[in-house]
């Protein structure tokens, strides 16, 4: 029999963290990457749980792309000590899309959904912040993870695209983790 209590591990791996200057307007790039990435009901989710749905049932109400399941302005509470940058931070994800980690090991749970954010300081342009999903993923050293974490750098790269700006060589096809 194992003890379960010393069964420890850890592991050192990198991430990178993408960061791009998106063209225009704070508030209009909120509103663009909110058409790109819904806000998903609040209890769509819970829904699901309290009518006992089946997984079909979750499937075929699940959108194609990227939800936000959570919002939060964030300059909204920091301009109150004063500061005038702007930020608003979403976790992104997609459920059916997390299934097929989730089943392989549920600690990837720790990176999705994704954290995203926008942001501005005075004077500088909006950017668009995250960790790119196949690094998070990919230190799970799972070939299905790692599969569905390249998907979903191709997700962030309709988002990039869809926000106007360039797309990151490290989230073109075949670009993998490294």
């Amino acid at each position: 029999m194992t003890d379960s209590s010393t069964d420890t591990s850890e592991h050192v791996w990198q991430t990178r963290r993408l960061s791009l200057a998106i063209p225009g307007d704070f508030d209009d790039i909120v509103d663009a990457f909110e058409r790109l990435v819904p806000l998903a009901p609040d209890d769509a989710i819970t829904a699901h749980v309290n009518a006992r749905s089946s997984w079909s049932e979750v499937v075929s109400d699940s959108p194609h792309g990227f939800v936000a399941y959570w919002k939060s302005p964030v300059d909204a509470f920091m301009n109150l000590a004063g500061n005038d940058s702007r930020c608003c931070a979403y976790l992104v994800g997609n459920p059916v899309v997390t299934e097929r980690m989730f089943r392989h090991d549920p600690r990837v749970m720790l990176y999705a959904p994704l954290r995203m954010e926008l942001t501005q300081k005075r004077g500088e342009p909006v950017r668009f912040t995250l960790d790119q999903p196949s690094t998070q993923f990919g230190s799970f050293g799972s070939e299905p993870i790692t599969k569905v974490g390249t998907e979903l750098d191709r997700l962030v790269a309709d988002i990039i695209r869809g926000l106007g700006a360039p797309i990151p060589q490290s989230l073109a096809p075949g670009a993998g983790t490294g």
